[in-house]
């Protein structure tokens, strides 16, 4: 089988990162497809770095990331990224003829082009999965209403008649696609971000080793935080909360942050006792779970979340619309208090003999695998097609 993935608008594909858009592509060819990648050559996010955008494009239009064959096309209104559209996608897709096209994001004008394609083959599949919900969408309710409410929700009147299935990789995105652009219930499932369990693997490396390579010793109760720590990451509150548990009841506890710092509050808050490093390589991601006793994030999702599930990792995470399908056991945060995150981190460190997350983790990894996932969309083909 045949399967093109469409990255464009806010949904980049850069060929050393981690999000959804780069990995299932990734285990789509790992479960033997055919799978392409068709992407932006003069787009990319300004946080990529120099470096790698050099990189990228020193590889040209056609190329292979791994087993994954990569085409990049130029775009109309490739300096504004809401009004982005593809050149010669249609013809590509043409070209190629692939029994799936997944288009990553709902909102790129590039949409049209597949649109096209699976009215002219009817034999194929269209799915479309969308990032955006009221948390990470823009704020200014004029912009919202005449993007979203008047825009998208005017073009997906007519596409979702040819888009099988719409995914949204949380429930808040879900709900997101039916109450912005009016997708019918029926047509809008969950996909959610998956867990990268093979790079999980290559992670070799006793806890002891790694524990020594962090600067920790194995005695150390080590709780992590990592990504972009501003206020929507509570991560000055994971700070007090830690000093406070640590000053009361544990002097052994670690904890150690990575990431970029945003929030002004965490820099005073900060001493040699709190381990901080910067942006991490994946696979140092995987490392620092692999050694770490709890993964904490106190306010809103992250796809670090998934990582954890991948290493086997617990973790202490708020009941939202975007995590409630990330909820493995009876360990997680109601409200925003940090009376309660200390009361939660208390229990788990004085439970963690029990050993009694490490089943609910493996059940959610075999749930959320990206093998899971990948296999889960080709499943709807069939199902669509009656094959």
């Amino acid at each position: 089988m045949k399967i093109i993935h469409c990255c464009f608008g806010n949904e980049h594909y850069l060929d050393t990162w981690g999000y959804q858009q780069n990995t299932l592509p990734l285990y789509h060819a790992k479960l033997g497809h055919e799978t392409i990648v068709i992407a932006s050559n003069d787009v990319f996010p300004k946080n990529a770095g120099n470096e790698l955008i050099t990189s990228i494009k020193a590889k040209g239009d056609k190329y292979y990331n791994g087993p994954v064959r990569v085409i990049r096309c130029p775009s109309w209104n490739h300096n504004n990224v809401h009004l982005q559209k593809a050149k010669g996608l249609f013809s590509i897709l043409k070209k190629e003829k692939p029994d799936i096209v997944f288009f990553h994001g709902s909102m790129n004008f590039s949409l049209s082009s597949c649109i096209r394609y699976r009215k002219r083959h009817p034999e194929s599949s269209l799915f479309v999965d969308s990032h955006a919900d009221t948390l990470n969408v823009n704020a200014n309710k004029c912009y919202r209403w005449l993007y979203f409410n008047f825009l998208w929700s005017f073009l997906h009147h007519y596409y979702q008649k040819t888009v099988d299935k719409y995914f949204g990789v949380t429930i808040g995105r879900c709900l997101f696609l039916r109450e912005y652009f009016h997708i019918k219930n029926n047509n809008v499932e969950l996909l959610p971000i998956g867990a990268d369990v093979d790079t999980a693997n290559l992670i070799t490396y006793d806890r002891i080793a790694l524990r020594e390579h962090f600067g920790l010793n194995e005695s150390d109760v080590v709780i992590v935080h990592g990504g972009k720590l501003d206020s929507r990451k509570g991560t000055a509150d994971l700070i007090r909360v830690y000093r406070e548990l640590k000053a009361k009841k544990y002097s052994n506890l670690r904890l150690v942050l990575f990431g970029k710092i945003i929030d002004e509050r965490i820099p005073p808050l900060l001493d040699s006792d709190i381990i901080v490093h910067n942006w991490l390589s994946r696979v140092q991601v995987f490392e620092l779970f692999k050694m770490a006793d709890l993964a904490v994030w106190p306010v809103h999702h992250t796809t670090l979340i998934e990582d954890c599930v991948a290493s086997g990792l617990p973790y202490l995470i708020r009941k939202t619309t975007t995590t409630q399908h990330l909820i493995n056991s009876d360990l997680f945060l109601q409200t925003l208090s940090a009376t309660e995150l200390e009361e939660k981190i208390d229990r788990f460190i004085e439970d963690m003999d029990l050993h009694q997350y490490g089943a609910a983790l493996l059940k959610m990894k075999d749930e959320i695998s990206y093998y899971s996932i990948a296999e889960k969309v080709v499943r709807y083909h069939y199902a669509i097609h009656h094959v």
